[in-house]
């Protein structure tokens, strides 16, 4: 049986070969500790909400590595945003929704 962190990498990565990465300035991979710090260092141990922001960081962070682009905060937030307006996407719980836009907010702060 398939994990929830799996099946939302899958997810994930189907919608992610719409996102097209262009050549942009910023070249600096960011410390993905520095942005993320919290929601990696509960991600295992916090609430559930805490583990569903995690499962979706590590999914997020997946299909950038998988893009071989640099984990930037604008392909955090390429990568989130494709995964928000996805036309053919399954329905999603508001949670799940919620969880990523709360990524996308840290992602545009970072």
């Amino acid at each position: 049986m398939e994990s929830f962190a799996e099946a939302l990498t899958a997810g994930l990565q189907e919608e992610a070969k719409e996102v097209r990465f262009a050549p942009s300035k910023e070249t600096t991979p960011i410390q993905t500790e520095d942005i993320f710090g919290v929601i990696i260092k509960h991600g295992l141990t916090g609430s559930e909400y805490q583990k569903l922001l995690f499962a979706i960081f590590t999914a997020v962070s997946d299909v950038i590595r998988e893009q071989k682009q640099p984990p930037t905060p604008t392909a955090y937030f390429a990568v989130l945003m494709t995964s928000l307006s996805t036309e053919n996407r399954k329905a999603r719980e508001e949670k799940v929704v919620a969880a990523q836009v709360y990524l996308l907010q840290i992602a545009m702060n970072g």
